[in-house]
């Protein structure tokens, strides 16, 4: 096969990774349970993980030479290692895993073949360097081609849903990948959920979605107005507010499902899943209103980190679910706010800020991120990926290199997506900090009186981070 010659879309490689950190983020790797990890095995679901993918966000700025700067989304896909590449017996010893294979063909290289076997969707470029001790002396770089990616999860899909009685995807649906990205909500640079600064999340996030979908030849497709994001983005931080305070000393029972009837009117159904969890007091978490109207969340008593893993991930869902239906029910007659505020969740997750202009970290606060969920076509994930990491094709040595963008493009989308986004505002470093110290000084003043314990909380999230 040293002759055959294979075509197909671009593949693109991420960023390379230290193999502790490559094999660190797969979901399920070990457990104590030795049933659970020959049942992940079996069903490979045990080499799924999310990965980086950094998106051009139609933003430039003065660059080096004859280039331009380029502003950039970090995204993240789920991506089943296990289904989608060949890793050679070598690395799989490393990862102290065991996988078949992929049964899908992509276009990731011939280099990347495993056991004589065509490329794949996912491929590993695994290199060692000896002048590096212990495991990561092996570096890992994901190379992907997203067109084959995309189609294989569409017949993954397909496979479920022929399982389970369901009509296979839709042609529209088809060729399309799912990315999730996340901006942080803070009030003055302190976790908490302000409502202009989400509005800016929202807004941001809703150009970017614009970007991966516009098309040239019909740029206002997909266009959306700044009342629809005041709408979208007004909706949320009510809604997370008011969610908070409902939960701050009583447990949420999980979240009823709402089923619409042929009158209109909606019926409970059945509790949606993983949406119970121990009020925000007993997770150890404070609930406290600034005066500026932001909403934060502190951990006061860190002795009940036990209920916090599960219970914020169950805030997160209860939470998410909740706001799925209010944005049904308000936005019913809205069709562009609706479509919009379905695209948006909010991932609540632990951190511990650095006092501005200082070391000091002795609070911690739990971050409300604002998250997207996009499902762009695989080709506008790739030409997205090239611009964001200067590898986009028709560069000329000769010309701006945003003269190629803009071909990829077109002028009027992305002034469209510059619309969406709004302005950014000029920032005053020396103002910015003055009004995080006063923030982080409100907060201490008004968590002090409610702290129990004060060492930072031992926990991680699950899912987008910020």
């Amino acid at each position: 096969m040293a002759n055959i010659r294979i075509r197909g879309p671009r593949p693109i490689a991420l960023q390379a990774e230290p193999l502790s950190k490559f094999a660190g983020a797969f979901r399920v790797l070990q457990s104590g349970d030795k049933a659970l990890i020959e049942k992940n095995r079996q069903a490979n679901t045990h080499l799924i993980r999310n990965v980086n993918v950094p998106l051009f966000n139609g933003q430039t700025f003065p660059g080096e030479g004859n280039d331009v700067g380029r502003g950039r989304t970090e995204s993240t896909m789920v991506v089943n290692f296990g289904k989608m590449a060949n890793i050679s017996s070598d690395v799989q010893a490393l990862l102290k895993t065991s996988a078949p294979g992929s049964k899908y063909t992509g276009n990731t290289g011939a280099d990347y073949t495993v056991d004589g076997k065509d490329p794949t969707p996912v491929a590993l470029d695994v290199v060692r360097d000896l002048s590096v001790q212990g495991i990561d002396q092996y570096r890992v770089t994901t190379i992907i081609d997203p067109q084959a990616l995309a189609n294989a999860n569409d017949a993954e899909r397909d496979a479920a849903r022929a399982a389970a009685g369901l009509k296979p995807l839709a042609e529209g649906a088809k060729g399309r990948l799912t990315l999730t990205a996340g901006l942080s909500t803070t009030d003055h640079g302190m976790p908490a959920m302000n409502g202009d600064r989400f509005r800016e999340n929202v807004a941001q996030l809703a150009s970017q979605n614009y970007l991966l979908t516009a098309q040239k030849k019909d740029p206002a497709r997909g266009m959306v107005s700044q009342d629809t994001i005041d709408k979208v983005a007004s909706t949320f931080s009510k809604g997370y507010t008011d969610f908070v305070a409902k939960y701050a000393t009583k447990a949420c029972p999980g979240i009823d499902s709402q089923v619409k009837q042929a009158d209109g009117s909606y019926k409970k159904g059945g509790a949606v899943p993983n949406t119970s969890f121990p009020s925000l007091a007993d997770m150890g978490i404070s609930v406290i209103g600034m005066k500026d109207g932001s909403t934060a969340l502190v951990v006061t008593d860190t002795a009940k980190n036990a209920a916090n893993r599960e219970g914020m991930n169950n805030f997160n869902n209860a939470f998410n679910a909740h706001m799925s239906q209010v944005v049904n029910k308000s936005f019913e007659n809205d069709d562009a706010a609706k479509k919009l505020g379905n695209r948006f969740s909010i991932r609540s997750y632990p951190v511990t800020p650095m006092e501005p202009d200082s070391d000091k970290r002795d609070l911690t606060l739990i971050q409300p991120s604002t998250v997207i969920t996009m499902e762009p076509y695989a080709a506008a994930v790739t030409r997205a990926y090239e611009c964001a990491t200067h590898n986009e094709p028709l560069r000329d040595k000769d010309e701006p290199h945003m003269h190629a963008i803009e071909g990829l493009y077109g002028k009027e989308v992305l002034e469209n997506a510059a619309k969406i986004a709004g302005p950014s505002a000029s920032v005053d470093r020396e103002l910015a900090i003055s009004q995080a110290k006063d923030v982080y000084a409100e907060l201490h003043s008004k968590a002090d009186d409610l702290v129990v314990g004060r060492e930072a909380a031992g926990y991680e999230m699950d899912g987008v981070e910020g």
